[in-house]
């Protein structure tokens, strides 16, 4: 039996990279003796086999068959690389019966006003949410890891979980994709890989979040699809990077966020990381007040650079 590798995320924690990452560079990990599934994959992640193994999914005749190619696909291999944030959301208990032999559970964890933030930025560019900041963190985000990885540590054993921390300062090469490389035992082989700087998955912020905010409340879809419209935020961010200054977010929020995560980052800690004093390192630019906020008329006349009258055409909608 394999030798299974089941990345679980978490969620804005380098997933798209990791899985950008692991689909380009298949064949060298394949050659090293890695392998790294296209059955049950839905694009590069293997997001069709999580939902395959949970109890929420209607399985089609279809994602059985798929599935027992996979089986069949993984069945030669050494050692297998799965990876889905999806499966996040799953107890393990749901995982644990598909998957036979050496198990080893992977998850990056990001501090959590910082992924706070990131998980909402997304939120509001992937779906029509018209939460603010506050409202969405209390009613729709969760970040207990010590409760997390007890669900996993009671299904798969303590031995099979690595925990890692999402901060660039701790990746092993300052990279998360050589980061990951460490976990596996290929360090040694970095020079045989790919790597691309290329954020995978960004998120907006600044002024252009507020306006997509506010057009969430509003039929954008009549001007633009919400698939076109997510295409489209990234591209006006890369094209004006300005357009994400001016989040100035609470700063009495963020420590309460601080605050009501300390205990059960002190339980990670002493479970996980005992050589640290201290779980994370909190990212002080998120308290940084100081920021020029672009007007909707900078970001409506970006978005017409990139789509010309789109931007007149969204503004008038806000108005």
């Amino acid at each position: 039996m394999p030798e299974i590798f089941l990345h679980i995320g978490r969620h804005k924690s380098g997933t798209s990279s990791l899985q950008h990452f692991f689909a380009s560079n298949a064949e060298t990990l394949k050659r090293l003796g890695y392998h790294y599934p296209e059955a049950m994959r839905q694009g590069i992640a293997h997001h069709k086999l999580a939902n395959f193994f949970s109890d929420k999914h209607q399985n089609t005749a279809e994602d059985t068959q798929e599935y027992q190619r996979f089986c069949q696909e993984i069945q030669q291999a050494e050692h297998v690389i799965i990876s889905s944030e999806a499966l996040q959301n799953l107890h393990p208990n749901q995982i644990k019966p598909h998957l036979q032999g050496a198990v080893n559970i992977i998850v990056y964890i990001r501090e959590q006003a910082e992924y706070a933030i990131s998980s909402y930025a997304q939120a509001v560019q992937n779906q029509k949410i018209t939460l603010s900041f506050k409202e969405y963190e209390a009613k729709r985000f969760n970040a207990d890891y010590a409760r997390f990885l007890a669900a996993w540590e009671s299904t798969f054993g303590r031995d099979a979980i690595t925990v890692k921390l999402y901060d660039r300062k701790e990746f092993a090469g300052g990279d998360v994709c050589l980061d990951f490389l460490s976990v596996l035992g290929l360090a040694n082989a970095k020079e045989q890989f790919c790597f691309s700087q290329q954020d995978r998955n960004p998120s907006i912020g600044g002024s252009l979040l507020e306006f997509k905010r506010r057009l969430n409340a509003l039929d954008f879809e009549a001007v633009i699809s919400k698939a076109d419209m997510y295409k489209l935020l990234g591209e006006v961010a890369s094209y004006r990077p300005t357009v994400n200054q001016g989040a100035c977010w609470d700063v009495a929020l963020l420590v309460a966020i601080e605050e009501k995560y300390q205990a059960t980052n002190d339980a990670v800690l002493k479970q996980y990381f005992p050589h640290r004093e201290r779980l994370f390192t909190v990212n002080s630019k998120l308290y940084d007040t100081d920021k020029n906020a672009l007007s909707f008329a900078e970001i409506a006349d970006t978005i017409d650079d990139i789509q010309p009258g789109l931007g007149r055409q969204l503004l008038q909608l806000i108005k």
